[in-house]
């Protein structure tokens, strides 16, 4: 193994144990977009599932925004994960059902709804208590500075938290808890 996986591994074991995540019943699902960051997490967590004893699922949701290159993603997803033996949901993110009245949702806010909206429906059907999803330290960054300028509260300005519920999707039931 490649000493930066295996030092990302290791992370990925310690934060797992830490927030008693491998005592879950049930697999633990993991987006993955087909990004360097949620492949990275995907490969960590393979790397570690003998070790703390947890099942795998992985969920890519298609958008269809790129054309091509969203199918491509799809495909990578499916082969990276037929390849590592982790059973994988790719389904469609319906972005315009944020599109539309009343909600009428940007673009980049809309494709988020869908993406959690997706998540929640495969973690209810796979039986998935946790839901891991790979952020940069960029992502913080831009996290910080966009409850900045919504005039966020000294909480809204934090960022992600390491630990979070899945969001509330408008117009979609409560995710599993």
């Amino acid at each position: 193994m490649p000493p930066a996986l295996d030092l990302f591994a290791g992370h990925v074991r310690r934060f797992l144990t830490d927030h008693d995540l491998v005592a879950n019943d049930g697999p633990l699902l993991i987006g993955v977009s087909g990004g360097p960051d949620s492949v990275s997490l995907l490969a960590a967590c393979v790397e570690v599932r003998d070790r703390v004893r947890i099942q795998i699922h992985a969920v890519h949701v298609d958008h269809a925004l790129r054309g091509k290159a969203s199918s491509a993603d799809a495909k990578y997803v499916r082969r990276l994960c037929k390849r590592l033996g982790i059973p994988v949901n790719v389904v469609p993110g319906r972005v315009d059902n944020y599109r539309q009245p009343p909600r009428r949702a940007s673009l980049e806010v809309a494709a988020r709804y869908a993406r959690y909206s997706a998540f929640a429906d495969v973690a209810r059907e796979i039986k998935a208590k946790t839901l891991l999803v790979a952020h940069t330290a960029d992502d913080q960054v831009e996290t910080v500075l966009m409850n900045l300028m919504r005039g966020a509260g000294l909480r809204g300005i934090s960022g992600m938290r390491p630990i979070a519920p899945l969001p509330q999707v408008p117009g979609q039931p409560n995710p599993p808890a």
